[in-house]
């Protein structure tokens, strides 16, 4: 959910009334597990509708370790894997799209369609093509009539005898097969409308914030860079418009952070304008703004300044190479020279946090490139210290793999004991005290295999996936190298694929290539002309300056480019929230039933956050380099338990009455189960009263036997029981009631202790000695508090 494609399709189908659009992902093991033990096919997150029934399925995939994902997606939806052993309307069409669509071929035989380009417009063509219960050879040929699609199966590859090289061009099949797919893209990014929806998650996601795109594309022309090269040319959103999508997107959703997003956010010519303009009207309410890594070339000092007005985090550059010479080989036009004064301006800005990416294993490379990285690093550190005392540095290693459609697409890729090799030599010119990371050495092995591989990877895939496990190879815990290895030797053994070695050999540039017939904008003799020139170490130019260096994107308007000056109102001053005392606190009491149990204590805050800025509440912040809203909430309730009697204090910076902040929080779209009950002056310390706590159990039948069960133990006296770390509580001394609650169900009170409350678990296995199954199944629920003072009998769910 954290991709902004995905986000963006997904919000556009939303918006129309035509449609029920819902989402599907592959689960985590313990659920694949669960749903195959049970015969319960996968269905949509939305409506529970087994995914077999939908009538497209729209595969987004970024990334080549997500592949084996996809069959076994398919696999639990219930879905035949080969696209031709669907028959005619009993299954969903599959259609493929995201950067797998780059190079298709490893999946080709398992979806009926693939999408190449920018979806924004082309989306809604597709869906107007089809109809519910269209025959899948109709659909087909609707769908192949529409620029950007690839029919796989209307194409047949030819390998040469013996399978000794990697496949031949595609041969087109049927008539209605074009020679070339044609990727779409949107000319004028300005002209694209943002989607009015936009969902926002009740647990923690990665990059879980607000993204506005502000420039889509780049001409720097980093050679290794797949994105660089097939989503010119650069298209820039207005300054104007993107503080308008920013205001609306944070007053609709309630994130607390911003990201400018661009494969190359210092390109464009409006950024600090913007930052200025973001920070000062956004500041003052805590909401960060970042940027994804910067060239060291493009950063201005005053960029880091303005970032670092609101929250101070880490501060990432992308050096890529140690060395000028590699530099010039990958065409990255920056200089030492320029990333120590981007250092420099960083850690003035106030940063000791700082990161720089670096690659292995990139063309022409030697030992001397890779010992470079250390004593960069070294001086990089050296400079940070300068500033600040307690400057730190990580570097962030990842091994250079060839993609399709870039200058390196011919370039050999490292076997696994050369990646390791080249590891240790870093490690080896690197001072301790600089923390280093990895990609993982085997993961970027068979990156390289499916990157650049044919449609007989798809058999390796199928081997992978039939010899168990979850098919999450793009999670370190689930990836097994020596499984790939045992899929692609089998392959080779039988005389369909060439050996590991030859995957990842350089190709001879004057060979077709696998995905030939895929044209995304950029000519292949510009590819071949940028390869000749890394050999030579040397650079071409950044078109974006007006130079049109002819790589066949914008043969009528080589320049898409927006040089305008921007024109945006800057705000300012400093950003921080008011230092003045807070003017009243409040106190939420809400229900968190049903499903909202899910939703753990930790992730509270966060949607209690977000509703109250989506309410337009006047939130007191703390200080620090870190500003959090002040809130509390109340004592932390298990996971999967329900409560009639939670609550949250909150600190305001205005005096709002209770009913003010209830009106307001009425339409802020509290997740299904949070139920607001009422809110009231916290006047009082109502934590600090808590003496107590009620559970319901709903047992169900067995609900008597449990209580009899209960009250012998009581009688007993004591009720030891052992927890982690040796220390022990006595039950018996916790629990001060067990009473009936009808037929079905048991209410339980506790009071609390030195060491706590006795837990719902604790209190299920060893004072009601229900059988785990039992246990498991049980509905709990926090009734009430007791607090300290209350008369007995009081201390409701009112409470």
């Amino acid at each position: 959910m954290s991709h902004l494609g995905f986000r963006q399709l997904h919000a556009s189908l939303c918006d129309r009334e035509d449609l029920q659009v819902e989402r599907v992902f592959v689960p985590w093991p313990d659920l694949q597990r669960r749903l195959v033990e049970s015969q319960v096919p996968l269905c949509t997150l939305e409506t529970f509708t087994p995914v077999s029934e939908v009538d497209l399925l729209g595969l987004s995939v970024q990334y080549e370790l997500a592949f084996p994902a996809v069959l076994r997606l398919l696999d639990l939806a219930g879905v035949p894997r080969r696209a031709q052993e669907r028959g005619e309307g009993r299954f969903p069409l599959v259609l493929l799209g995201g950067t797998a669509s780059l190079n298709p071929e490893p999946l080709a035989p398992f979806v009926d369609a693939v999408f190449l380009g920018e979806a924004d417009e082309a989306i809604h063509e597709i869906v107007d093509v089809l109809a519910p219960g269209l025959g899948r050879r109709e659909a087909l040929e609707r769908l192949g009539a529409i620029e950007g699609i690839y029919i796989p199966e209307w194409y047949e590859p030819s390998y040469p005898e013996g399978g000794a090289r990697l496949a031949a061009a595609l041969a087109p099949l049927d008539p209605r097969a074009p020679k070339q797919i044609i990727r779409r893209y949107i000319p004028d990014l300005g002209a694209l409308e943002v989607p009015r929806t936009h969902l926002v998650p009740f647990c923690n996601i990665v990059h879980d914030r607000v993204a506005v795109e502000i420039q889509r594309g780049c001409s720097q022309g980093c050679r290794f860079c797949q994105a660089g090269f097939t989503t010119r040319p650069t298209r820039q959103r207005e300054p104007e418009a993107v503080l308008e999508i920013a205001r609306r997107l944070l007053a609709e959703t309630g994130y607390q952070d911003l990201s400018l997003l661009s494969l190359s956010a210092g390109d464009h010519p409006g950024l600090q304008e913007m930052l200025g303009a973001l920070i000062g009207e956004h500041g003052p309410r805590c909401v960060a703004v970042s940027l994804p890594s910067l060239r060291t070339g493009t950063l201005h000092p005053n960029v880091a300044e303005q970032i670092n007005r609101v929250r101070r985090t880490t501060f990432t550059l992308a050096p890529e190479a140690a060395t000028d010479r590699l530099r010039r080989v990958i065409n990255k036009g920056n200089t030492e020279a320029d990333l120590m004064a981007s250092v420099d301006a960083v850690v003035r800005a106030g940063y000791s946090q700082l990161k720089l990416y670096f690659m292995i294993g990139l063309p022409t490379e030697t030992d001397e490139d890779v010992l470079a990285i250390g004593a960069l690093a070294r001086r990089v550190l050296s400079v940070a210290r300068g500033h600040s005392g307690n400057a730190a540095l990580s570097i962030s290693v990842s091994t250079f793999v060839p993609k399709p459609h870039t200058p390196f697409q011919w370039a050999p890729a490292l076997g696994l004991e050369e990646i390791q090799r080249r590891q240790r030599l870093v490690l080896q010119g690197m001072p301790r005290r600089i923390r280093v990371k990895w990609h993982d050495p085997g993961q970027s092995l068979v990156e390289a295999y499916l990157a650049r591989g044919d449609r007989r990877m798809a058999t390796v895939l199928e081997r992978l996936c039939d010899g168990g496990g979850p098919s999450l190879e793009a999670w370190t815990e689930h990836f097994d190298l020596g499984r790939w290895q045992e899929a692609i030797d089998a392959e080779s053994e039988a005389g369909e694929l060439p050996g590991r070695h030859a995957l990842l050999a350089a190709r001879p540039a004057d060979l077709p290539l696998p995905w030939d017939h895929l044209d995304v904008g950029v000519s292949r003799a510009y590819l071949r002309l940028q390869w000749e020139d890394a050999l030579a170490g040397r650079t071409r130019p950044d078109c974006s300056d007006g130079t049109c260096d002819s790589c066949g994107v914008c043969p009528e308007d080589p320049l898409h480019v927006i040089a305008r000056p921007p024109s945006v109102a800057v705000s300012a001053g400093e950003a921080r929230p008011p230092s003045s005392a807070p003017s009243v606190s409040l106190r939420l009491w809400f229900e968190k039933t049903g499903r909202a149990a899910l939703i753990s204590h930790l992730e509270m805050s966060g949607v209690f956050e977000r509703a109250a800025r989506r309410a337009a509440l006047p939130l007191a912040f703390s200080s620090g380099f870190s500003p959090k809203p002040r809130m509390r909430f109340s004592p932390a309730l298990a996971l999967g338990a329900e409560s009639r009697c939670e609550f949250v204090e909150l600190r305001l910076t205005e005096a709002l009455t209770p009913g003010e902040v209830e009106r307001r929080l009425s339409g802020a779209r509290l997740p299904p189960g949070l139920e607001l009950q009422r809110a009231e002056v916290a006047d009082r310390n109502v934590l600090g009263r808590i003496s107590g706590v009620r559970w319901r159990f709903e047992i169900g039948p067995g609900a008597g036997e449990a209580l009899e069960r209960a009250h012998r133990a009581l009688a007993q006296g004591a009720l030891p029981l052992a927890r982690k770390g040796g220390k022990t509580i006595d039950l018996a001394r916790q629990v001060t009631a067990v009473e009936p609650d009808g037929d079905s169900a048991v209410l339980v009170t506790c009071r609390f202790g030195p060491t706590g409350t006795a837990r719902p678990a604790e209190l299920l296995g060893s004072l009601l000695v229900l059988d785990a199954e039992t246990a498991s199944g049980t509905r709990i629920v926090r009734e009430s508090w007791i607090l300290a003072g209350d008369a007995p009998g009081e201390g409701g769910a009112s409470t």
